[in-house]
């Protein structure tokens, strides 16, 4: 207040320019008191600049003196992306103040380095390791190159230990009942021919059978129509959708993704996408960014759902991704049902790496219930 000409306010952000008189000292102090408030992580002076102007090099000279007596960060940053002032640009940086063009990305850039800030002051989190010799049981399977079918993908999710929706494939009518009988309650009956891996587009998938007959009906139209292999499973229980996603990345490899799953997967864009493997408090901190997270702790009468219990089920899913990532080119588990009582994955697929003329995941959510596509 004591350096600023009349009627400016001693605010943050704060303009500085007045009368003109003695700009550069009162740029100065006004700079160094609003980075060394306690409250301050950065300083940035946001300003057009201009090679060779006399205003740019006073900013410079400003920014140098400022960054020699503070240990924060300090930058440049223009409002435009555009203002070619590349000398400016490259004689800042050498000094230790980067320059940032445009408001967007300076906004972006700023955010993701107090990111990692936050992220280098965490305590080290420990990291499950992969379960003994699961690596050497898939890699031969793997190496096959074919799509694994649904049963076999969430094998392999239930051998990391990620929760899986009990299963059984089934080859006749008679065995189909006496699955669903062991499950004690409607289930869910999904074609499980080999190649069809898109079931719900070709009418593979009936869901709710809760008597004899519905399983009667549905068997004799799948096995007419598709073949005579089913899977079963119980129906699921209500819950919020999401979706684990791997995929690979030319420069880092293996990329975790969670987001939203079910009929939300394209409608909300909703995902956060991570480096394997991470622990199940990295994990809660990535659901945590879903736009979705007010819908985990329970809405409009619905109980919350067991957080713990899904953070630690997209903590097993990144192992098995860091552990099986150079031979997986891309792996869906969509919708794994997020309840009360714990986190299940209803549905998945998974492409080997090299798989010759396999389809990539499907976009498209799985209806409601036992999951299927």
């Amino acid at each position: 207040a004591a350096r600023l000409d009349y009627g400016l306010e001693p605010i943050n952000p704060l303009d500085a320019w007045g009368t003109g008189n003695d700009w550069e000292g009162i740029f100065h102090d006004c700079m160094k008191a609003l980075v060394d408030d306690p409250d301050t992580a950065l300083g940035a002076l946001c300003v057009e600049t201009r090679d060779g102007y006399s205003l740019t090099e006073g900013y410079c000279e400003m920014l140098r003196s400022i960054l020699a007596e503070t240990k924060k960060p300090v930058i440049l940053a223009t409002n435009v992306a555009s203002n070619s002032s590349d000398d400016v640009a490259v004689r800042l940086a050498k000094d230790g103040v980067p320059v940032l063009s445009g408001v967007a990305s300076m906004l972006t850039i700023v955010r993701k380095a107090m990111d990692l800030r936050d992220r280098r002051a965490r305590p080290a989190e420990a990291v499950s390791t992969a379960p003994a010799g699961m690596r050497a049981k898939w890699e031969k399977r793997l190496k096959q190159g074919d799509t694994l079918d649904e049963a076999e993908s969430l094998s392999l999710l239930a051998d990391y230990g990620v929760p899986v929706v009990p299963h059984r494939i089934v080859e006749s009518e008679a065995a189909l009942l006496t699955a669903a009988k062991g499950f004690g309650g409607p289930v869910a009956v999904k074609t499980a021919m080999p190649g069809l891996f898109h079931k719900s587009d070709v009418g593979g998938v009936k869901l709710g059978l809760g008597d004899v007959a519905a399983l009667k009906a549905a068997y004799a139209d799948l096995s007419g129509r598709l073949g005579s292999r089913v899977i079963v499973m119980p129906m699921a229980g209500k819950g919020v959708e999401l979706s684990f996603g791997l995929t690979r990345d030319p420069q880092f490899g293996p990329i975790v993704m969670v987001g939203a799953g079910g009929v939300l997967i394209e409608m909300l864009k909703d995902r956060r996408f991570a480096l394997p493997p991470f622990g199940a408090g990295e994990a809660a901190r990535f659901l945590d960014g879903l736009s979705l997270r007010p819908l985990l702790d329970g809405k409009r009468g619905a109980k919350p759902v067991d957080f713990a219990a899904l953070a630690q089920a997209l903590s097993r899913f990144s192992v098995l991704a860091a552990d099986l990532g150079d031979l997986i080119a891309e792996a869906d588990v969509n919708p794994i049902v997020a309840g009360p009582e714990g986190s299940v994955a209803l549905d998945a697929l998974v492409v080997p790496l090299g798989s010759a003329g396999a389809p990539s995941p499907h976009p498209n959510p799985p209806p409601q219930g036992g999951g299927g596509r």
